[in-house]
């Protein structure tokens, strides 16, 4: 008896489960899962669109709708993410509200279908390298089949599709060899790169029978949207800049201000924003603090030398391994040492106009009243011993047997009142060590 209690309760909720899941579809609650594909396409949008997806996946979501308002971008990434698109089991269909272009088009024809609001346009997928230049045909070529063969798996003309990535190609009627093509949207209609042409998606949702639809917008979070903005190659250069100028000051000034908490602001940025978007990993800041290091030892070192040349090295590598390739890592270094050199001339002529370059650069005029003499000879002062008046840093102020000198220290950092001795003179220096 108890056995058949049992079997009656358990049939009775599996009922009210299937009655509830089919009066839930019968009464239109179909769930609809919008993405915003907005601006430029960074290497940090395919793991955001990953997210998005595996997000929409576990929502059991009926379709997706992938909002398209974009110049473009990166081929590479634009690759990884048709990939993402196509390896779900979920409708994906394209609303390109104002523009889809040159990856961006690339992404359109990825989905199930394309709809465009009256005003939107697609095409002009043209590859186009760093410096502005058209790619090599080889590269062209490649970009080129892949659109084609995108085209002719969703029934599409792949010779639109190449139209849009050759200049030279031309279709009668449609785009002369002198263009590229771009497709209105009535001309997308038209050709069949459209299904259809809607004001907005709730017009749109309308139209494809989905009565009052569940609607879940995707938002990038405020980390994912930082990232986009950081990983930017131009961006990334200035916080780079911002942070090397920074920490100059900071070593140059005695004590920790302001210029070391925005030195250390700045790199956190820049190596956070890429750690989110995927790039960075622990090694490669280690690098890069490693490389600082070496770069505030040698300061403190008469020349340039080992510790320098390896401080350089290893902050130029860990920029490279932490862009999102080679080549921007390059771009990267360029824009940083030109914002850097335009940023410490600022700096210095806002600086030399008030007091407060003082504290960083000696100002003061070495005079004979004052108790200073002439570089010269300087071969009787080799072997003496004095103290440093000022922090030597590797240069700085010492008295010996009573007058005062410019002198140079031969190794390292030393203090102020420090007891030294002459181990090196020239005609114009006199290089001093640190003795008990």
């Amino acid at each position: 008896m108890k056995r058949f209690r049992f079997l009656a309760v358990f049939v009775l909720l599996f009922l009210s489960l299937f009655l509830f899941t089919t009066s839930s579809s019968a009464n239109g609650k179909d769930t609809i899962f919008v993405i915003t594909l907005e601006g430029p396409i960074d290497g940090a949008l395919p793991r955001i669109l990953k997210r998005a997806i595996n997000e929409a996946e576990m929502s059991k979501v009926d379709l997706i709708i992938l909002e398209i308002n974009s110049p473009g971008g990166y081929v590479k990434e634009a690759g990884q993410i048709r990939d993402i698109l196509v390896s779900t089991d979920i409708p994906i269909y394209a609303f390109v509200r104002n523009n889809a272009f040159s990856a961006a088009a690339f992404l359109a024809l990825a989905c199930d279908r394309i709809y465009m609001t009256p005003q939107g346009s697609i095409g002009d997928a043209q590859v186009i390298l760093a410096d502005g230049q058209p790619a090599p045909e080889k590269i062209i070529s490649a970009w080129d089949a892949q659109m084609r063969s995108l085209a002719e798996a969703r029934g599409r003309d792949p010779e639109i599709a190449s139209a849009m990535v050759r200049i030279e190609k031309e279709i009668e009627g449609l785009v002369s060899s002198k263009e590229l093509l771009t497709l209105t949207a009535h001309q997308a209609v038209q050709y069949g790169y459209c299904e259809g042409i809607y004001n907005s998606i709730d017009e749109l949702l309308k139209a494809l029978n989905y009565k009052n639809p569940q609607i879940i917008i995707f938002d990038q979070s405020w980390a994912e949207s930082l990232a986009r903005f950081i990983t930017n190659p131009q961006v990334a250069s200035i916080l780079l800049s911002v942070g090397m100028v920074a920490l100059i000051i900071e070593v140059l000034a005695p004590g920790f201000g302001v210029a070391g908490i925005i030195s250390i602001i700045s790199f956190t940025l820049f190596f956070g924003g890429h750690i989110i978007a995927g790039f960075a990993n622990l090694e490669f800041i280690i690098l890069f603090i490693l490389g600082i290091l070496l770069l505030i030892v040698e300061m403190f070192f008469a020349g340039f030398g080992i510790f320098g040349v390896g401080g350089v090295t290893l902050i130029f590598l860990s920029v490279i391994f932490t862009a999102r390739s080679f080549s921007d890592g390059i771009v990267i270094l360029g824009w940083t040492l030109l914002f850097t050199i335009i940023l410490l001339i600022i700096f210095y002529r806002l600086l030399s106009r008030s007091k407060g370059l003082d504290k960083l650069v000696l100002k003061q005029q070495e005079n004979k009243e004052q108790g200073y003499i002439a570089s010269g000879k300087y071969e009787e002062l080799l072997g003496k011993e004095g103290r440093t008046i000022t922090m030597l840093r590797p240069s700085g102020i010492a008295e010996i047997e009573g007058q005062r000198y410019d002198v140079v220290s031969e190794g390292g950092f030393i203090s102020s009142n420090a007891k030294i001795k002459v181990v090196k003179v020239g005609s114009n220096n006199i290089i001093v060590k640190k003795i008990d």
